[in-house]
Order: structure tokens, then sequence, then C-alpha cells
């Protein structure tokens, strides 16, 4: 058993990355269309919003 993260993301999306490197994407109102996706580009830190 190993660990995973959950993030939320812009659209009402669940972003979980799984122990094993995957990333699966799941659609809040709709969990059963839940697909794993891959990444274009490295992850990199967040921006600061706006008028921060």
């Amino acid at each position: 058993m190993g660990m995973s993260a959950v993030e939320w993301v812009e659209g009402n999306q669940l972003i979980i990355a799984m122990a094993d490197g995957s990333l699966v994407r799941v659609p809040v109102k709709h969990p059963e269309k839940a697909q794993e996706v891959k990444l274009s580009a490295p992850l990199g830190s967040p921006r600061p919003a706006c008028g921060s």
C-alpha cells in the first residue's frame, strides 16, 4: 500500500497522484468518468494569484 495525493483543480475536477506516479483525473459531478492522464510538461510550483 502506498500514498497518494489529491488536488482540486479548475473545472471542478480532482487530480489524484497515485503512489506509482500515475495521475487520475476525476470529474467531481461524474466520478464514473475517471481517467488516467499524462503530463505534457513537468509540474512547477503554483503561481500566486493576480492581485496578491
